[in-house]
This record gives structure tokens, C-alpha cells and sequence, in this order.
């Protein structure tokens, strides 16, 4: 182990009269005094005797006052040294064994702030270099606050941090000469002056440990640490050997895993995480009887609660913590947030889902082969190949059911087609006549409106009465003629609508002129494979999509919305698959190339349209 002393260089006072040696003296440890012309000296004597001789370095600033000569009478002599050499003369005097350990950086009191960085540059590599030379790489720093003018402590300060936080040598012990730290009064009776001086003062100074203050800024850098870039190592640095409450143990041990879940991006723990770490700060703070270290945490905590914002929110949300992770810049820790979450997302928010439990086994299953969940799995990658008859009849059935029911709850015409997009433009048509003819069948029953007028002004309506009555014929629930069936059978167009909710696929499709596209579903012929392997990787997923949502496989609350939110979560996945150079699941098209969107711009424009869908 080597020992470092870093300081800032006094410079020497004399006495006017005499142009002799200020002198003071210093209270150490363990009863010792040290004898001083300047306020470093207790400072080196201080170290050397707490590490039994064993200081092995003085690096330190000097300044232009300290290089100039100084004429000091001793024992009726004149001697000129530069304050610096008086200061090197006093230690060797002392410790000779220090006679090539002086280091020194020179430093001009009369230039700006810049020459004083170029500086604190200059003593950070001095003490470098000399830890690179040294065969025992283990080094220890002791600063001593005392010297200097104007802000030198900065300057101590910025090259203790330097060394401390870049270069990993620890800061062990900060030290400070305090003339005022000590008095004592010694009166002494004579004969012979009693008269003038009753009472002789005589004062001394204390070497005083203020590692305590240096460390209580290595704590608000950990804490900014934290803030900033979700690292606790300074924070545990500084409570390593401090006695804590539970509830502070509790805080740091939550703090540590939530650190680590974000620097490995361990995405099934950071919500819960986020969730702890608020509770966790709620009780620390509830602590009444915090020590001192504690107290000044508590301080820090506070701006701690204000920089993380919303993500201590007793509401917060996966999009919370994506759009934190994003101003915090972990890019990469947000880009794979958003390819894990965003699908949960679209599934929850209504923005494309599935309420058929087949499609959700199928997808749970697929997703289990990639470590996915079912959600993720319908967004990411399924399909509607291979998908059984009956599977398809039941998510047509309740995307058919789903439009008119919405339709009898709500009377919004186009958001009730739109459930059913395969029979979009069939469904308006009826709405709309059932809209303008809401009295239709009563009218028919009273003559007002004949069979021919009712064919014309109301064709859907007509039609769908004609195939109701042709599916109760076929179920032998009815052997009345057509004519008689409308005015018995059918009350009014709320009536027709339930009814028509009991037909099989068969009659609905033929009621909107769906064609049945079985086929295609249920194969994947070397045709279709090959034509879908021409066109680019978006457009085949795109044809998937559409798909899905024309047979009712996957549903939306907003069909004018759903591919362009399916689409920018296309753009986000395949970025982070570009960055993590992971292409094997999705080949990458330039897709967003002609956006020539960052990633950063492209996750905050998708959260942005994503958090208008509550």
C-alpha cells in the first residue's frame, strides 16, 4: 500500500520585528503537539504519525506567492529560501526519508477559472503517472483542506472526485489545520511582571478529520449517480460500514435490484421494482429517528422523488417507465421494454385483441416455444394459417354478434360495422336503412308500406328478413310462407336484429356476400409461400394483419388506428432487433429509413399516439 498526501501549499509568515518564524502548535493524536511555521506542516506531521512514517507521496499546488524568496533571521542569521524550500526544509528536518517525495503542480493565482482546471488536469495526471509507475497499484489519498486561496477547495475537491471516481484510488482520510479548533489559557504568576501580564494566552491549533464532509459529497454524487444513471455503487460506498435502519436497508437493497434490472434490462421485474422502490421511500421517510447520514439521505431523496417523477407515481404504467427509461437515455434497456410491452399494450387497450380462447391456447402455446407470453405472441407473430373452420366460424360469429349488439347499445353506425370488417359495407347499408326506417315493420303490418315499396327502400333489411326466414325453414322452426312470416314473426327491426345474431356462418355470409376464404386460411400452399417470400418483410406481416382482422381472428376498438399502431410497433422491434444486430426472427426491411427517425424519436412518437388510446 502507498500513502498519498495532496494539498494545496500555504505560504510563510513572519514576524514584522523580528522577520522570524511564525510558529504554532497543533494537537495530534493521542497527546502529541506539533510545532509549525505554516499550515501544512501539522497536516504531514499529523499522517506521519497516524501511518508510522509510512507517507509516501506530497502532491500539491503551488503557487506564484510560494515560489518567491523569503529572508528568515535564525538565531541572529539571515537565510533567503522560496516558501516552498522553507516548507521542504521544516519536513526533512523532521522526516528525512521523505527527501524525494515532494510533487508539484505550479499554479497561478492571477489567471481565470480555465487555467484553473488545465490545473486540476495537470495534478490528476501527475498522480497518475505515478500510480503507474508504482509496482503496488493499492493507493490511498489523504487531502489536507487546509491551504490555499479563493476556491482551492474546489480544485481539491475536483481531483480527489477525478482520482476517486475515474481512476478508482480511494480518498482514506480529509484533513484540516483548525487554528480556532482549540485554547488553552496558561497563567502564570511572576514576581517580576505581574504587574504588566497577569495572564499569558497562548493558543494552539487542532488537526481535525473532515473525511465525514468529503463524504457527504460523495453521497450526493451517488445519489445523482442513481438518478441519472440508475447506479447505487457510490450510495453503498458511503453506508458500507454505517449503522442503518431497517427501513434504509430496505430502500438500498430495492435500489440495488432495481439498478440491476435495468442495467441487464430484466423486464419481468422492473415494474414490480418500480412498484417497491416508491413504498420503500414512503417508509424511509415515515423514519423518525434518523442518524445524522441518514438525515442528509433523506435530504437528497427528496430531489431523488422529484427527478424520477412519474415513475413514483401510485399509478405508474409500462409507458411511464418506457418514456423514463428514454429521458434517462438507456435506449437500449427502452427499445427492448417497448418490444416486450408495447404488445401487452395494443392487447389491453382494445387496440387489436382476441376474445376467442382457441386463438389465445394456439398463441399461448407458439409463445412458450420463445419465451413469450400469449399477447406478445398474437402482436409479434401469429397468423391465421393453419387455423381450424371452427375456430375461424366461432371469432367471425362474435365479431358478427359484437357489431349489431354494439349497434343496439350505442346507434354509432360506423364504429358497429367496423367490428366486423369482412362485412363492413353490408352492415353500414342495413344500420343506415334501420336508422331511417326505424318503423318499417309497423308499417307493413298497417299497409302503409307494401311488399314491393319495402324491396325498394329497404333491400338489406328485405334481404336479411328473406334469410332468417329461409334458415327457420331449413331448421324446420317455421312452415309459414314468406309473407306470413314477416307480419307474425318479426315485431320490429330491434327484434330482426337479436335474430339475426342466431344465424350460422353459412346465412350471415350470405347475408353481407362474404366470400368464404377457407381455403386460403387453412392452406399454405407453395403459391401463397412463394408469393409472400417476394414482397418485404412489413407487407407479408401486413397481410397477416388484415387477415386476422377480416376474419375476426383479431378485433379492434379502432379500426381506423390499428395498422398504424401495428406498423410503428413493427418499426420500433425491427430497430431494436438492427441494433442488437438479432435479425434472425425479422428480416429487416428500410422501413423507417425513409423516416430517418433516431430511435429515441421513433419510441417517443409511438408513445406519444399510444397514450391517446386509454
Amino acid at each position: 500500500m502507498k500513502n498519498i498526501l495532496l494539498f494545496f501549499l500555504s505560504d510563510i509568515h513572519l514576524k514584522k520585528e523580528t522577520n522570524e518564524f511564525v510558529t504554532s502548535e497543533y494537537d495530534g493524536k493521542d497527546g502529541a503537539v506539533f510545532e509549525c511555521i505554516q499550515t501544512n506542516e501539522p497536516a504531514v506531521d499529523y499522517m506521519m504519525s497516524c501511518l508510522n512514517n509510512r507517507l509516501d507521496a506530497l502532491f500539491y499546488f503551488s503557487t506564484k506567492k510560494t515560489k518567491e524568496k523569503l529572508a528568515v533571521t535564525e538565531n541572529g542569521e539571515t537565510f533567503i529560501n522560496t516558501h516552498v524550500e522553507w516548507f521542504q526544509k521544516r519536513i526533512l528536518q523532521k522526516y528525512p526519508m521523505l527527501a524525494s517525495s515532494f510533487h508539484s503542480v505550479d499554479y497561478d493565482e492571477d489567471k481565470d477559472t480555465e487555467e484553473s482546471i488545465r490545473q486540476v488536469t495537470a495534478m490528476t495526471e501527475q498522480v497518475k503517472q505515478y500510480v503507474d509507475e508504482s509496482e503496488d497499484k493499492d493507493i490511498r489519498i489523504y487531502a489536507d483542506m487546509t491551504g490555499g486561496f479563493r476556491h482551492a477547495s474546489m480544485m481539491m475537491l475536483s481531483v480527489m472526485q477525478l482520482l476517486n471516481q475515474y481512476q478508482g484510488i480511494k480518498v482514506e482520510k480529509v484533513l484540516y489545520s483548525n487554528w480556532q479548533g482549540k485554547q488553552k489559557k496558561i497563567t502564570e504568576i511572576s514576581s517580576t511582571i505581574a504587574k504588566e501580564n497577569a495572564d499569558m494566552e497562548r493558543k494552539r491549533g487542532i488537526v481535525e478529520e473532515v473525511t465525514e464532509l468529503h463524504r457527504m459529497f460523495t453521497l450526493i454524487s451517488g445519489t445523482d449517480e442513481f438518478i441519472n444513471f440508475g447506479s447505487v455503487k457510490e450510495i453503498d460506498r458511503y453506508f458500507a460500514n454505517r449503522a442503518k435502519s431497517p427501513a434504509l436497508e430496505a430502500l438500498l437493497n430495492t435500489m440495488r435490484s432495481f439498478s440491476d434490472a435495468i442495467k441487464i434490462c430484466r423486464t419481468n421485474k422492473i415494474e414490480d421494482l418500480v412498484k417497491q422502490l416508491k413504498k420503500r421511500i414512503d417508509d424511509f421517510s415515515k423514519v423518525a429517528d434518523k442518524t445524522v447520514h441518514e438525515k442528509i439521505f433523506a435530504q437528497i431523496i427528496s430531489i431523488l422523488k422529484e427527478e424520477y417523477g412519474a415513475l413514483l407515481s401510485s399509478a405508474v404504467s409500462k409507458t411511464d417507465i418506457i418514456e423514463w427509461c428514454i429521458e434517462k437515455g438507456f435506449l437500449q434497456q427502452a427499445m427492448t421494454l417497448c418490444t416486450e410491452w408495447l404488445p401487452v399494450i395494443l392487447v389491453d387497450r382494445k387496440i387489436c385483441y382476441t376474445d376467442d380462447s382457441a386463438v389465445r391456447l394456439r398463441a399461448l402455446k407458439e409463445g412458450i416455444k420463445k419465451d413469450r407470453g400469449w399477447k406478445q405472441e398474437f402482436i409479434i407473430s401469429f397468423n391465421v394459417n393453419g387455423i381450424l373452420k371452427s375456430s375461424l366460424q366461432t371469432a367471425q360469429k362474435g365479431n358478427f354478434s359484437g357489431a349489431i349488439q354494439n349497434y343496439l347499445k350505442n346507434k354509432n353506425t360506423n364504429e358497429s360495422a367496423a367490428i366486423f370488417p369482412p362485412g363492413r359495407e353490408s352492415l353500414l347499408q342495413l344500420f343506415y336503412e334501420i336508422d331511417t326506417y326505424p318503423d318499417i315493420f309497423s308499417n307493413i303490418k298497417d299497409g302503409t308500406i307494401s311488399q314491393d315499396i319495402f324491396c325498394e327502400i329497404a333491400p338489406m333489411i328485405e334481404k336479411a328478413c328473406r334469410i332468417l326466414w329461409k334458415f327457420r325453414m331449413e331448421q324446420h322452426q317455421t312452415r309459414l310462407k314468406y309473407d306470413e312470416f314477416l307480419l307474425q314473426k318479426i315485431n320490429d327491426t330491434v327484434h330482426l336484429l337479436n335474430q339475426l345474431q342466431a344465424l350460422p356462418s353459412d346465412k350471415y355470409n350470405e347475408l353481407l356476400d362474404i366470400v368464404n376464404e377457407g381455403a386460403w386460411i387453412e392452406g399454405n400452399s407453395a403459391k401463397t409461400t412463394l408469393d409472400m417470400e417476394k414482397k418485404p418483410r412489413w407487407e407479408n406481416r401486413e397481410i397477416q394483419y388484415i387477415k386476422m382482422l377480416e376474419t375476426g381472428i383479431m378485433k379492434t376498438k379502432y379500426p381506423d388506428k390499428v395498422m398504424e399502431m401495428l406498423k410503428g410497433y413493427y418499426d420500433i422491434r425491427s430497430e431494436r432487433n438492427k441494433i442488437n444486430h438479432a435479425a434472425s426472427e425479422v428480416d429487416l426491411d428500410e422501413s423507417n429509413s425513409e423516416m430517418k427517425l433516431s430511435p429515441e424519436e421513433l419510441m417517443k412518437a409511438y408513445l406519444s399516439a399510444l397514450n391517446k388510446f386509454k
